[in-house]
């Protein structure tokens, strides 16, 4: 569940590809890493004390100052696998804001793209966490923003665009946060869906959309442009051509979030004169 040298040399390499592969639910059939998830699970969902174990073990090395970086992202990938089961019990629950606190936020600042990543996967995992201290859900949003906006690394973007839209949908005082930075954060979004042709981000923008249709709606035209534009460019990939059939889902993935944005917005002038 480590970062390893095949990841390191794909995602130097061909950064898209990297993405496509980690996003590609077929691929999660024949992938080792979706196994050990799979495996980690089950027998900690269903063994007490191999949960107690792996959560030691994974506490030890993120709090080992010397521990290799590769070592970190495999205990937060453990960690971030078995956020369902943590944040049903009382005893993890409780703990897991000082963990993002100390553990998950100076990631962040990390040199390493895919610790950044691995940051923003995990804000993502844990997005149902009951933050006390509001500072503390501040810093995750900023910080995600952030990343999101003037990250790099394509791969440490899309992850940062996932973990926003999941936060803002499952904490309540994160809309108001983001609010004034709707437009770079949409123009942001948008510029990722072009370069990247990933679904998921297609359905990140929807909610979006949803959640602050208000504020998008001074930018409605700007978007539904951006989005006509990258829609032409998804389809000139012919259905016999490699990975048409990635490209048809995406395609129809911006098709249903320009409907959704004239839905929103329909009663705008503006945007009714572009549908017509």
């Amino acid at each position: 569940m480590c970062y390893t040298d095949s990841d390191e040399e794909l995602w130097q390499e061909d950064p898209y590809e990297y993405i496509r592969m980690k996003f590609d639910v077929f691929e999660d059939f024949i992938s080792p890493t979706t196994a050990a998830q799979t495996l980690l699970f089950t027998a900690c969902n269903k063994r007490k004390e191999v949960l107690q174990k792996s959560m030691g073990f994974c506490y030890q090395i993120l709090t080992d100052p010397a521990c290799d970086p590769r070592k970190k992202d495999g205990a937060l990938h453990m960690i971030g696998s078995l956020a369902e089961i943590l944040l049903k019990r009382k005893i993890y629950k409780d703990q897991m804001e000082f963990m993002l606190q100390n553990h998950v936020f100076p990631l962040f600042r990390s040199e390493l793209g895919y610790m950044r990543a691995r940051a923003c996967w995990v804000l993502h995992y844990f997005c149902e966490v009951k933050f006390k201290i509001d500072q503390n859900l501040q810093t995750a949003l900023e910080l995600t923003r952030l990343c999101l906006i003037n990250d790099n690394e394509m791969p440490v973007k899309v992850e940062a665009a996932i973990a926003l839209q999941v936060l803002i949908s499952n904490q309540e005082k994160a809309k108001d946060y983001i609010t004034p930075h709707i437009r770079p954060v949409m123009q942001a979004l948008l510029q990722i869906v072009r370069e990247t042709e990933n679904d998921d981000l297609t359905n990140v923008i929807q909610k979006m959309i949803c959640e602050y249709s208000e504020e998008v709606t001074p930018i409605a035209v700007e978007m539904t442009q951006h989005l006509a534009m990258t829609f032409n460019q998804v389809i000139q990939t012919g259905p016999d051509e490699e990975g048409g059939d990635d490209k048809a889902v995406t395609a129809m993935g911006i098709l249903n979030t320009i409907d959704t944005l004239l839905s929103v917005v329909e009663d705008h002038k503006e945007v009714r004169k572009v549908r017509k």
